[in-house]
């Protein structure tokens, strides 16, 4: 199965401080690829990984002194939907959260 994770950028993953959330999604993905899955982790530069890992800053946030998460947040959650648009396996899930004719896709 192809699993994509996205991490907080604020830590690296594992986190080298406090990260709770980072320490978490570090431990999912690797067992997630000890048990044979193909894993894409976003995160940060500094991460440490089995799985694929697609940079989304070159540093954490936190330790390069940025507040604001959001800009690179988005940033990042762009690239996991195009890299998710280019799997052939994906074409099922485009189709669910799509707006047509003036109502959600798969609403009553």
């Amino acid at each position: 199965m192809r699993i994509a994770l996205v991490a907080p950028l604020a830590e690296a993953v594992p986190p080298k401080f406090y990260g709770g959330t980072e320490r978490v999604v570090s431990w999912l993905s690797e067992e997630l690829v000890r048990q044979g899955h193909r894993v894409t982790l976003f995160a940060s530069a500094e991460s440490e990984t089995a799985a694929e890992l697609f940079v989304c800053s070159e540093q954490s946030l936190r330790r390069a002194g940025i507040r604001d998460h959001l800009g690179s947040t988005l940033a990042m959650l762009r690239e996991v939907r195009h890299r998710a648009d280019d799997c052939p396996a994906s074409a099922p899930m485009r189709q669910i959260g799509r707006v047509e004719e003036g109502r959600i896709s798969g609403s009553s």
